[in-house]
């Protein structure tokens, strides 16, 4: 007899149950991602790649295909999955929300390829249609007019529509646009400006607030240069929606903040003495963005384009000038390139980062599942790509980057304790329990230019120890038995020889891929073949 099964949402996942079966961590992901032609996955819900829409109660089939593949996994099932298959069942939670159902499979070789099919969940399902005895015709909710609305004063959007600039827009002592609680709202600027008067610090040339669907484009949106400089001002700030679409735009003297938001793309803008910071917000896509930072003020932002509590983000395509001398001792304008906080499963790849203080790409906090690809760093103070403050590591692959001119390609470390349970803003993440380097993948990298210094660097230092100093927030410092640190693979990687070979520690937690360019090292015991001058 087959066993009877339901399927539960907890949280944003997606969950069949049976006697066996018990939800799945985004940790049990597979941890490598890389695609080739050889290997594919496809999903299905309902047969559709999605979006699909169900009601709560309704019967869904997801069904996935593979060719090429050794394993697959979903996000539904702790266990593997067929290579091919399908499984139906009714929705048993009483949880509205929209979330997205993953695949991911790889090949013998470890490559990966993942599908996915938004899903999203309405209210139960509706009754049968019944003829009333005396019908009373609704009136249809109109489609948005093909003729777009002239906008040639601030004010409140709250209705669906296509929205054009008649003139640039200026607002004195409030927020100039104001778009909340509603769908389908699509704004073209024409070019036109949209700003707030530089004395009235706080307002919002443009404020989006639960927002679905809806798109800005070919705006200027600048705060003007003041004395004595305080910190970026807003000129468009995302709370609370999902699937927005920012093109086009020119930012200056601002940040651009998205928080508790879904599938926001920031896609071909330019961010002149601007920053991009996004928390809370997963699905996200910033693509083929230009960031520069020019200010002559001592502006020191955490990271051009910085992520935080997020996931399933990707950065990718974009060229960010920091502006700084590339100097760590000289900490004036951009401290890095791309800062990821306590992210997973995010791809950074194809990014051009150059001219900041400390790290071309850094990260900070736990960082799971997530992809560094195809990225040059150039002129960068510290190093090409490295975390440090409360830095645990698992599963993450980092490929095919080149890191130029710089003291260190990679650099890794822990510094400061454990956090309590919602030590975040938002009072959302757990406590930490480990620290961890496990599971990593660096492959391909390569070091061009290695910049010499007095202090003979090695040409990577990745050291991981229990910390002995407790940051903000620290509730303790970590003991020998909560430190992971294991099987991290070192492939194909050019090191260099300009520079000492890279310094590990534990020895114990590198494999030795093969194939990789260092100098020797005079360690007896180094954990990699060309150290050995092998």
């Amino acid at each position: 007899m087959k066993n009877a099964f339901s399927i539960f949402l907890i949280g944003t996942a997606l969950f069949f149950a049976n006697a066996t079966t018990r939800a799945q961590t985004p940790s049990d992901f597979l941890p490598s991602e890389s695609v080739f032609d050889t290997l594919s996955a496809d999903l299905k819900i309902n047969g559709k790649d999605g979006p699909v829409e169900v009601a709560v109660g309704e019967r869904i089939t997801i069904s996935w295909e593979s060719e090429g593949a050794k394993r697959c996994k979903g996000n539904w099932s702790r266990n593997d999955l067929k290579l091919n298959g399908k499984i139906t069942g009714r929705l048993g939670s009483s949880v509205v929300n929209s979330i997205i159902v993953r695949i991911a499979c790889i090949d013998a070789d470890g490559n990966r390829e993942d599908d996915s099919v938004a899903l999203k969940i309405t209210g139960s399902t509706p009754p049968p249609f019944k003829n009333p005895v005396n019908p009373t015709p609704s009136s249809p909710t109109p489609p948005p007019a093909d003729q777009p609305i002239i906008i040639s004063s601030c004010g409140e959007i709250t209705k669906s529509g296509k929205y054009i600039l008649a003139r640039n827009l200026l607002s004195v002592n409030a927020d100039c646009l104001s778009i909340y609680d509603t769908t389908e709202v699509h704004l073209d600027c024409r070019d036109y400006s949209i700003s707030v008067n530089p004395n009235g610090r706080g307002f919002i040339p443009i404020d989006i607030k639960r927002v679905e669907n809806f798109s800005i484009e070919s705006c200027q949106l600048k705060i003007p240069k003041q004395e004595p400089w305080s910190g970026f001002e807003f000129t468009i700030k995302i709370r609370d929606s999902k699937n927005g679409e920012i093109k086009k735009n020119i930012f200056e003297n601002t940040s651009v903040p998205v928080s508790s938001s879904t599938h926001i793309t920031i896609r071909d803008n330019r961010f002149a003495d601007s920053v991009y910071v996004q928390d809370y917000t997963t699905g996200s896509i910033i693509e083929n963005n230009i960031f520069s930072l020019s200010y002559e003020h001592d502006v020191t932002p955490s990271g051009m384009v910085e992520l935080n509590f997020g996931s399933y983000n990707q950065v990718r395509g974009n060229k960010i000038n920091g502006g700084a001398k590339g100097i760590m001792a000289e900490q004036i304008r951009a401290d890095d390139g791309i800062l990821l906080q306590y992210e997973s499963f995010d791809r950074i790849e194809k990014n051009f980062v150059e001219n900041n203080y400390d790290c071309g790409i850094e990260t900070v906090g736990t960082i799971t599942d997530t992809t560094i690809k195809n990225n040059h760093t150039k002129n960068n103070g510290e190093c090409g790509i490295g975390g440090w403050y409360w830095s645990s590591w698992k599963g993450n692959v980092v490929s095919e980057n080149i890191v130029e001119n710089s003291p260190k390609m990679f650099q890794f470390s822990r510094i400061y304790g454990f956090r309590s349970t919602g030590w975040d803003p938002l009072q959302k993440l757990p406590a930490d329990q480990s620290v961890i380097f496990q599971d990593n993948i660096f492959t391909g990298n390569k070091f061009v230019n290695a910049r010499v210094t007095p202090f003979d660097y090695p040409s990577s230092l990745i050291t991981i120890n229990l910390p002995t100093q407790s940051g903000t927030g620290d509730v303790r410092l970590p003991l020998l038995s909560e430190l992971i640190v294991k099987n991290n693979t070192f492939s194909n990687n050019d090191f260099s020889t300009t520079l000492k070979a890279p310094l590990f520690a534990p020895t114990g937690m590198i494999v030795d891929g093969g194939g990789n360019i260092c100098a020797k090292s005079s360690e007896p015991d180094y954990p990699l073949a060309c150290g050995r001058g092998q």
